[in-house]
């Protein structure tokens, strides 16, 4: 985002752009740093209370994740979209007047924010599914064992 804002230092519209992309990185930076302070947990808590602790910041973590996905992806196309108009020379107004082109954008809206969202859930899955099922698994045990005594 920084190149491309110093690279479009003749398009005004496009710095516009770049900056608000920045603004939007600054913004994910922020907010998984502040999700990642959040998982720093004392182990000093006994076993049950802290795997539900956990098992609960991780999913929300992930469900987070996949909502940037689902809005990540479609907000790139358009993103791709505007300055593409705008170094072919067009104003931000013209290149959002074009009948055409908006079809365009609302139809990758719609797939890529579907996808995106399908497409995050699918690897939050992959990547971490086994390991939030063991935990809920282990949460169940300790459930269990505690209605046993």
């Amino acid at each position: 985002a920084i190149v491309g804002l110093v690279a479009s230092l003749n398009y005004p519209e496009a710095m516009i752009l770049w900056v608000l992309a920045l603004a939007y990185f600054g913004w994910g930076y922020w907010s998984i740093s502040k999700q990642i302070k959040q998982l720093d947990t004392s182990l000093d808590k006994p076993i049950k209370p802290l795997l539900e602790s956990y098992y609960q910041r991780v999913s929300q973590t992930l469900s987070s994740e996949e909502g940037v996905g689902a809005f990540t992806i479609p907000l790139s196309v358009i993103f791709g979209y505007a300055l593409s108009s705008i170094y072919k020379g067009e104003s931000m107004v013209e290149a959002f007047s074009d009948p055409s082109g908006l079809a365009f954008l609302l139809i990758a809206t719609i797939l890529f924010g579907a996808g995106g969202l399908l497409l995050a859930q699918k690897m939050n899955k992959k990547a971490f599914g086994k390991y939030l099922e063991q935990l809920k698994t282990n949460i169940d045990l300790l459930n269990a064992h505690q209605v046993e005594k």
